[in-house]
């Protein structure tokens, strides 16, 4: 059994000092450059977000921001989501294949007899100066190539498909 807590809380510690250690640069910033980064941090804190939840059944894992699937029990938040575009995201789609539930970048779900189940939100591409995000990274399992998603670089030691996106801290 899998706990993605952990890895989320060293997650964040290291978003946490990469934020701290970015600031002082930001003072160099050309003035332009600062009142695009404002203005895209004020756009995106009028946005509200949607907390990205990973559950378990006893195969498969699903994340989603709809709350707890019957038969499902909740393994912890993943990040935020924007509930309408923002400066620098994109689209996260809930699909569907075979009872494996993943999250794509894609509205088709990467290819003709996937399932496209809905749009969850919408992650930043790359991590925005002046908001708090975590790595997002789609991966298989090895023992039956489940999907699953997490903020662990190394996917719990599981295969890694890559990163899918940045979600919202807070």
């Amino acid at each position: 059994m899998r706990r993605i807590k952990a890895a989320s809380l060293a997650t964040l510690a290291v978003a946490s000092v990469l934020l701290v250690s970015t600031t002082p640069a930001m003072a160099d910033a050309t003035p332009t450059r600062t009142a695009n980064a404002t203005s895209a941090v004020t756009a995106a804190s009028a946005t509200p977000t949607v907390s990205l939840d990973r559950y378990l059944s006893r195969t498969d894992h699903r994340s989603t921001v709809w709350g707890a699937p019957a038969g499902y029990r909740l393994e912890g938040s993943l990040g935020g989501l924007y509930t309408a575009p923002v400066q620098g995201t994109h689209a996260l789609y809930s699909c569907t294949d075979r009872g494996d539930h993943y999250v794509s970048t894609q509205a088709d779900c990467e290819g003709p007899g996937y399932t496209f189940v809905g749009r969850l939100g919408w992650a930043y591409s790359t991590p925005p100066a002046g908001v708090a995000t975590l790595p997002l990274y789609r991966c298989l399992t090895r023992s039956d190539r489940q999907h699953f998603e997490t903020n662990d670089v190394n996917c719990e030691g599981q295969i890694s498909e890559g990163l899918i996106g940045h979600t919202v801290l807070g």
